[in-house]
């Protein structure tokens, strides 16, 4: 092997050229990634391999760092920098409290050119403590807190902002397992320095109740999800993994993966949903251009986490990057961009890596987890490069996947949406004592509609925990039941006597108005259900205006029907509107 020390000179010379491409840039040139540094070397001395690490770039002392981590279940305590001058890393050795952790959150404050560190997980540790290290005198410290700040947690959406009076890391979201019950966050603090040792919570967007999770103007509380500020004020979130299952945070309901994104204004405390791009995905990684306000990156992430979720998705390409501006217009925020490397080499495809932004648009990558979990990485890329002269990729957009929860859908709005409350329709305002089709479609109709929910049940008990937690599942399973007896209830039924058709008793009295009442229970209550399901799942516009659509049109229907019922009624013309006995067997025309 080559010796992996490189000559002071080269490395000068290279240092030079590199940041002259970041500050002047270079017309007509593509995003390219290069390798800074081969960890591939006998010689290597550097940070070892990791994901979930804490990494961050200070432009006062033009250096990378890397902080804690985990390789399996070895959990990292130390610090690394990497000067980009001198392109060599160097170990950073300081006595300190400060615990290993991964899935912390974490930003430059340029203000004071210091990295903090606060919350993440260690093992069943979770930390809600803030650590700050200064470049000046490379050294630990813990930062002296005031205000009310979040309590313990992990894997949430974070970013500081990189200009040089930038204060303030903003963070939020994440999972916790310390509470009564296990929960995912979806709320927005800013921690404000006031002097490199000191600092005080902000809180900007509190955490919506389940109830509230049921809103389209707020994001499902989520972890994993990818996450950077773009402007000193705004906040870009992707993806991620959204409450699932009561064991692992379930009171709100969603896909994990998910696919959409949110930008978080924090001068308006308000936020938006962009368009639908890139396909669903947890823990990839997001970092600014700084040379463009705005603007963000999207880079790897597993799209087959959770594969009890996952029925079918493709895989990106290595090539592939995506670009994101929350101040587009709508259907316009996503690009999709196929970056460069030299021989063809990019970052393997990964997931709980770190990407960071430096200079100009100058875009660093370190570590993470190959999607198959058998390699964790410990190589160093930088991405030069415009993306107004990268070649855009074959599709802006690539969403091909589908999963158990889609499945689950479908069948579901098939049989509550289309197959049940058609058959109530015919039982209640197309029956016919001279003949027993309306029965038999009734009947029919039901049947199926029952096989399909028991089918869709099944279905989402293969993607999500068995106990229900959210209002969505415990309603599911109340119409569960109520599906499951109405046919039982139905073969049950007390018949009239053959001689007495036109005199009911009180058991069958009782018996029509328990049987219809349930159907119309449990018809409303589905078309509920359809609807808190199009909030869980994330819907695209073009599916919720379906939705609606399809629900006024059905509320037409049984409206036109109900009042043309009445109307017959009160002329005479439907008297004799009551429920007859028609054994599917026995072949009878007259029941009168």
């Amino acid at each position: 092997h080559a010796p992996c020390k490189r000559s002071p000179s080269f490395n000068m010379l290279r240092s030079f050229l590199i940041i002259l491409l970041a500050l002047y840039g270079v017309s007509g040139a593509p995003l390219t990634w290069e390798k800074l540094y081969d960890e591939t070397n006998t010689n290597f001395t550097g940070p070892s391999e990791r994901e979930g690490h804490a990494f961050g770039y200070s432009r006062k002392s033009n250096v990378l760092i890397v902080f804690s981590g985990r390789s399996g279940n070895n959990i990292m305590n130390d610090t690394w920098l990497f000067n980009l001058t001198t392109q060599m890393w160097r170990q950073v050795v300081t006595p300190t409290a400060l615990k290993g952790r991964f899935y912390s959150y974490f930003g430059v404050i340029e203000k004071y050119n210091i990295f903090v560190v606060s919350h993440g997980i260690a093992s069943t540790t979770e930390y809600k403590d803030v650590w700050a290290f200064s470049f000046a005198n490379e050294t630990w410290y813990s930062v002296i807190i005031t205000g009310g700040g979040p309590n313990e947690r992990y894997g949430g959406h974070f970013g500081a902002y990189w200009d040089t009076d930038s204060d303030s890391l903003f963070l939020g979201g994440g999972f916790t397992s310390v509470t009564l019950l296990p929960e995912r966050y979806i709320d927005v603090y800013r921690l404000q320095f006031s002097d490199a040792t000191a600092a005080t919570w902000h809180i900007l967007h509190s955490n919506p109740t389940p109830a509230n999770q049921f809103n389209p103007l707020v994001p499902h509380g989520r972890c994993l999800q990818a996450s950077t500020i773009v402007q000193s004020n705004k906040l870009v979130m992707f993806g991620g993994c959204l409450s699932n299952s009561f064991t692992e945070g379930g009171i709100a309901g969603g896909p994990c993966p998910a696919e959409d994104t949110w930008s978080y204004d924090a001068a308006s405390k308000e936020w938006r949903q962009l368009s639908l791009c890139p396909q669903a995905r947890v823990w990839a990684a997001m970092a600014p251009l700084t040379d463009r306000e705005g603007y963000a990156v999207l880079h790897g992430g597993n799209g087959r986490h959770g594969p009890q979720q996952i029925i079918s998705t493709t895989d990106y390409p290595e090539e592939e990057l995506y670009a994101v501006n929350v101040n587009a217009p709508t259907g316009e925020e996503w690009i999709r961009l196929k970056t460069e490397g030299p021989s063809d080499e990019f970052p393997q495809q990964r997931f709980r890596h770190t990407m960071i932004g430096g200079e100009n648009g100058t875009l660093y990558l370190f570590g993470g987890l190959s999607l198959d979990m058998k390699t964790t990485f410990k190589d160093l890329w930088v991405l030069n490069g415009r993306i107004e002269d990268s070649e855009r990729m074959d599709t802006t957009c690539n969403r091909v996947w589908f999963s158990y929860l889609h499945l689950h859908g479908l069948l579901m709005a098939l049989a509550w949406g289309i197959l049940l409350p058609l058959g109530a329709l015919i039982a209640r305002y197309y029956k016919n004592y001279n003949s027993k089709i309306w029965l038999i479609l009734h009947v029919s109709l039901q049947i199926f509609g029952v096989i399909i929910t028991v089918t869709g049940f099944v279905v989402i008990f293969i993607a999500t925990s068995p106990i229900p937690s959210h209002p969505h599942a415990i309603i599911g399973v109340i119409l569960m039941v109520i599906a499951l007896q109405q046919p039982i209830n139905g073969i049950l039924r007390p018949h009239l006597k053959k001689d007495r058709r036109d005199k009911k008793t009180k058991r069958r009295i009782c018996w029509e108005i328990f049987h219809r009442m349930t159907g119309v229970f449990a018809i409303l209550i589905g078309f509920a259900q359809i609807t808190l399901g199009v909030f869980l799942i994330i819907a695209p516009l073009g599916v919720w205006a379906f939705w609606v659509a399809f629900l006024g049109l059905w509320i037409i229907i049984f409206v036109i029907h109900e009042v043309i019922m009445w109307i017959r009624h009160c002329i005479g013309e439907d008297d004799d509107h009551l429920d007859g006995d028609y054994p599917l067997k026995e072949k009878r025309r007259n029941h009168y």
